[in-house]
């Protein structure tokens, strides 16, 4: 590594808080390989990033930072005059970040941390493990630098200056100890730059913040208030719930475990799913099973305390405040996850299912919510993996002849209602309850059988995502409790709905040949077209991680020209001036001024489009936009002008 190569980067600023997710900076600090360094504060810390920018986008050294997504972010809302160079910047992979190298690394050998909030990829933490070297300060002097704002730097303490370059004096050894790990496992970490500029794009969606109303927020809290009530009765007559004294006397409600566990005993003795400790599990699926009230209770009781505590609640400090939602950019298939941050949040890509949850949230007064979002995004690169794979697809011709193509109305019609397709999409045109019914009932296999799922979990999958169950425990030898006989027979309906889905994608047998063929449990898969690596693959994860990965790139790439479109004045975009939201997996939501909310609309419809088409060659990329003031899945499409 010489100084023509990477320039490490760093900035302090002033501290964080709901409303200010991206704090002014007080100073930016630089350090070559070559052992020159340096910090800049006021007009000179601009002059600094401005610089740096302008001879990384000429060919100079590339700008790498730890969690740089944060340090850009609080550069542009510093400096907003510096938004073209430094989207610019990302666009041209001119800026690299050691948080997600080393995420990738670890996925590439199968040992990724997905938790959230725990520090092992904080800077601290990899340079204990990488460099042997503790960061003294941390924690205390980061937390100072505000104070220090408009001070001249050489009347700073010696012990802020240190640390601040320190920062990104380490930024470079530690990517050269990544570079040697990637080259000892021969990957060159292709698309690090873009998962990069992902990151700073999701940051900048946790930026603005969601607003709660009020009103909405106190009447569900009610609600559940209510339902818990009267679910607490029924669980202390049944022993489920008791009553003990908190550490303060105040008598407190807690859910009797032990009690749950003999009833999953005492329905299935030795046959009872286990916890890894050996004691009978107590999960919902394994408590639906029991088609006991006692059980049903419990689960609801179970759910209702999560949505009050885990959203509702914190939905509340949103009313008078900005609620900020903490993003990761990937886990081990590629795709984000969701979580409350240090300041409140939510996990804002799994909400609960209870109506009125999502209504709680809406845009700030003379804004609207623009939503958008692909169609059957997964199914679509599914289909896509199977031309690739098996070189052939049923589905991706089905794509090709219409874009518009029902994948679920297709099964529906042809697998569950007998009936010809034209004739079920005229029935659900009409309304028809039984298409509407037959038509969900067909997101089940659609949905979760592409990742190598067997009866037991489509069974699980049916009641837990959709109420329904699928297994007659008389009529099914083959069916046991968490696993499949092999050599009994099943013949319960989720049995033949996955016999008939086989059928109407043939191509799925050559698929899972393939991915069963690659998968041992330390095998490593290659993700079409970025070239990202997952290491220590089972079967599963293989049939999984193939079309959510390809599907989480096309959501990175279609969420990165949203945001940039909505920043940088370079572009011209009807979405210039509107803001980030939120961004749930395959959707992207922006608040848009209500004047041109469609317009905005349309844009995120056709950026979306754009961003997927490159990595689905064989099937065409489709998605809609819907406006609305609260967040809700009910809102109507979009439609095109003219």
């Amino acid at each position: 590594m010489t100084d023509d190569d990477f320039v490490g980067m760093d900035s302090e600023t002033h501290l964080f808080r709901a409303g200010r997710r991206a704090p002014p900076v007080v100073c930016v600090t630089w350090a070559r390989p070559s052992g020159r360094k340096g910090i800049e504060v006021g007009a000179g810390a601009r002059r600094l990033v401005f610089a740096s920018l302008e001879r990384a986008l000429s060919g100079g050294p590339v700008l790498a930072g730890h969690s740089i997504a944060y340090d850009s972010a609080c550069w542009l809302a510093t400096w907003p005059d510096v938004v073209t160079l430094l989207f610019e910047a990302y666009e041209r992979e001119r800026i690299v970040c050691t948080k997600v190298n080393e995420k990738l690394l670890d996925i590439a050998e199968g040992k990724h941390f997905e938790e959230p909030g725990r520090g092992r990829y904080k800077l601290g933490e990899l340079v204990k493990k990488h460099l042997g070297i503790e960061l003294e300060g941390k924690g205390t002097l980061q937390l100072q630098y505000g104070e220090l704002d408009g001070v001249p730097l050489e009347c700073w303490p010696r012990e802020h200056v240190d640390y601040a370059v320190n920062d990104a004096v380490v930024v470079f050894r530690l990517l050269a100890v990544q570079e040697a790990r990637a080259r000892t496992m021969q990957y060159s970490l292709p698309d690090a730059a873009f998962q990069a500029a992902a990151d700073f794009a999701l940051f900048l969606t946790t930026c603005r913040g969601v607003r709660a109303n009020g009103a909405r927020v106190e009447a569900l809290l009610a609600d559940i208030r209510a339902k818990k009530a009267v679910l607490e009765k029924k669980l202390v007559a049944a022993g489920l719930l008791r009553t003990q004294n908190h550490r303060d006397g105040i008598p407190t409600l807690h859910k009797s475990v032990g009690k749950m566990r003999e009833l999953v005993w005492d329905a299935h003795g030795e046959d009872s799913p286990r916890t890894p400790g050996g004691q009978p599990q107590t999960d919902r699926v394994t408590l639906e099973d029991l088609d006991d009230p006692r059980a049903e209770d419990w689960n609801e009781y179970s759910g209702l305390e999560k949505t009050e505590g885990s959203f509702v609640l914190k939905f509340l400090e949103a009313v008078s405040r900005p609620g900020h939602c903490g993003y990761n950019v990937l886990v081990n298939t590629g795709r984000t996850s969701s979580y409350g941050d240090e300041l409140g949040g939510w996990n804002n890509q799994n909400l609960p299912r209870l109506p009125g949850v999502r209504e709680c949230l809406e845009a700030r007064p003379g804004y609207t919510l623009s939503a958008c979002d692909f169609e059957s995004q997964e199914m679509r690169t599914w289909a896509e993996a199977c031309s690739v794979i098996v070189g052939r697809s049923v589905l991706a011709e089905r794509y090709r002849r219409n874009p518009e193509f029902d994948p679920h109305t297709a099964f529906a019609a042809a697998q569950l209602l007998g009936i010809s397709e034209e004739e079920a999409l005229a029935r659900k045109k009409a309304g028809d309850p039984e298409i509407k019914k037959a038509r969900q009932s067909s997101k089940i296999p659609n949905f979760a059988l592409p990742g190598g799922m067997g009866v037991w979990g489509l069974i699980g999958y049916a009641r837990q995502n959709y109420g329904l169950k699928w297994r007659d425990a008389e009529n099914c030898g083959g069916c046991r409790r968490g696993q499949e006989a092999g050599s009994r027979e099943h013949s319960c309906f989720a049995s033949r709905v996955r016999d008939a889905w086989y059928h109407q994608w043939p191509e799925a047998r050559g698929y899972f040949a393939h991915t069963a063929s690659i998968a041992d449990g330390n095998a490593t898969l290659v993700h079409l077209y970025t070239g990202r690596v997952r290491g220590g693959v089972t079967f599963t994860s293989a049939s999984n991680s193939i079309f959510q990965g390809l599907a989480a790139d096309a959501s990175k790439r279609a969420l990165w020209r949203v945001v940039r479109a909505c920043f940088d004045p370079s572009l011209g975009s009807p979405l210039l001036g509107c803001r980030p939201w939120a961004f749930v997996h395959d959707e992207t939501i922006v608040e848009a001024p209500e004047d041109r909310a469609a317009e905005a609309a349309e844009e995120q419809k056709r950026l979306h489009e754009e961003a997927m088409q490159p990595l689905t060659p064989h099937v065409p990329a489709r998605a809609s936009s819907s406006l609305m003031r609260a967040w809700s899945k009910g809102a109507e499409p979009v439609r095109d002008r003219g």
